[in-house]
């Protein structure tokens, strides 16, 4: 046996070896660890009907709300009595992972913030801004603009 052959035995074993080692790795050793795998993949796929979808969305956009800091009313020195404040009308829209342009307008004119879903996608793709959109939870207060709608669509959330 000469030594050409000699290295290129060692050479074979050794990735042999290495591919053996990491089929070893990567087989679960119980089959805890593999249910707990298959559990956490079944989460991440489940498909919820319209319902629980709704449901889920109010409770998130709850959370969100709670989330957010409630102002402190600083006590009056002269009690005079004030006119009560308009109430203004307050929409908020949850904006999914991976949702397109087209969805979010379809939100936005289904909670009645825009009048022609057209104009305002034509507003979005003039201005590029179309892949811009920010996932999150997005709230207008009253009747925005068009320009405070998309401002609030772009810019990051808190």
């Amino acid at each position: 046996m000469n030594r050409k052959q000699l290295w290129i035995g060692i050479g074979v074993g050794m990735i042999i070896g290495a591919l053996l080692l990491q089929l070893m790795l990567l087989v679960p050793r119980d089959s805890e660890a593999m249910n707990s795998e298959n559990q956490a993949s079944s989460n991440s796929n489940k498909v919820y009907s319209e319902e629980e979808f709704n449901q889920k969305l109010q409770t998130r956009l709850q959370e969100e709300l709670d989330k957010q800091p409630k102002p402190t009313p600083e006590p009056s020195v002269n009690p005079t009595p004030t006119p009560a404040p308009e109430i203004s009308k307050q929409t908020v829209i949850f904006v999914a992972y991976r949702a397109t342009s087209d969805d979010v307008v379809k939100m936005l004119a289904s909670t009645e913030l825009i009048n022609d879903s057209d104009a305002f996608m034509k507003e979005l793709v003039k201005r590029k801004l179309t892949n811009k959109i920010r996932t999150g939870v997005h709230t207008f207060n009253g009747s925005p603009t068009i320009d405070e709608i998309i401002d609030n669509l772009v810019k990051p959330n808190n």
